[in-house]
């Protein structure tokens, strides 16, 4: 979040204006959502509900998933922008590229993602599952390994 409002702030400035602000805020969002998949993984702690527990490693999954998608998505739709440009210039015209312009690869892909999320979670849904795990013990009853 402190990323994203920095961008905005600094938008304005030549650095940021280079490094495309409109991108750098997919690429936050991106992140955001990955890093939002540590909280429902925070809830396996707790003793809730088998279904509360099940919806909650769907929901790591999806936000991790598409977290990831849309943040290297939008790297490669950047990418693809700068590539436009260098051709452009090694033909001596001038062009002029909108993040719009790029946005395709990045709908395509974030669709791809979205179409195998959906598929994941209906024909094989993860569910939460608590294994105990094996341990000795000393002869006061305390764990050695």
């Amino acid at each position: 979040i402190a990323c994203f409002v920095w961008t905005y702030k600094k938008r304005k400035t030549k650095v940021v204006c280079a490094s495309q602000p409109f991108f750098l805020y997919i690429i936050c969002a991106g992140t955001l959502m990955m890093g939002s998949s540590l909280i429902p993984n925070s809830l396996l702690t707790f003793d809730f509900s088998q279904d509360i527990l099940n919806r909650s490693c769907v929901s790591r999954l999806w936000l991790f998933h598409l977290g990831f998608v849309v943040t290297h998505s939008a790297l490669f739709s950047k990418a693809r922008r700068i590539f436009k440009i260098m051709v452009a210039g090694g033909q001596y015209r001038r062009i002029k590229v909108r993040p719009l312009d790029v946005m395709k690869p990045f709908l395509i892909l974030l669709s791809i993602a979205l179409i195998f999320l959906i598929m994941w979670t209906t024909i094989s849904p993860s569910a939460y599952v608590q294994v105990p795990i094996e341990t000795s013990r000393d002869r006061f009853g305390r764990i050695t390994s």
